[in-house]
C-alpha cells in the first residue's frame, strides 16, 4: 500500500463545516467578554473618582459641608459627581453628626457609583 501525503477533499470539508458551526458562537464570546471588559475599566474608575472626591470633601471643616448638584470630574469631563450632604439628628450628649454621600455617574449607562460616609466635629 502507498501511503498519501496532504488532506483528502472530505477532510477539508470537514474542517470547514466545524469552522463555520463554532466560529459564530467564538465571536459572540470574544464581543461579550470585551464588553463586560470595557464596563469593569468603567466602573473601576468610577470607584477611584468617588474615594477621591469623597476624601477631598472630608478635608473640608464640619460648618462648610455642603452639598453639590451633579458637575463634571476634573481631569475626567465624561463622568459627572454629585455630592449630598444631610445633617442627622443629634442625640442627647452626642457631637453632631452629617452624613455624606458621593455619587459618580459613569458615562453612557444608567449606572453610578455610590459612597456614604459619616462626620462628625474633629
Amino acid at each position: 500500500m502507498k501511503k498519501e501525503n496532504g488532506f483528502l477533499l472530505v477532510e477539508l470539508l470537514i474542517t470547514l463545516a466545524l469552522l463555520t458551526i463554532l466560529l459564530p458562537p467564538l465571536l459572540g464570546l470574544l464581543q461579550t467578554g470585551t464588553k463586560l471588559l470595557s464596563g469593569a475599566k468603567q466602573q473601576t474608575k468610577a470607584l477611584y473618582l468617588a474615594v477621591e472626591c469623597l476624601e477631598n470633601i472630608r478635608t473640608q471643616h464640619f460648618c462648610n459641608l455642603k452639598g453639590m448638584h451633579a458637575q463634571p470630574v476634573d481631569d475626567f469631563p465624561e463622568y459627572l459627581y454629585a455630592v449630598q450632604v444631610k445633617e442627622l439628628e443629634q442625640i442627647a450628649g452626642n457631637l453632631p453628626l452629617k452624613e455624606i454621600c458621593v455619587e459618580v455617574y459613569i458615562p453612557d449607562s444608567h449606572r453610578k457609583i455610590r459612597l456614604i460616609t459619616w462626620q462628625t466635629w474633629r
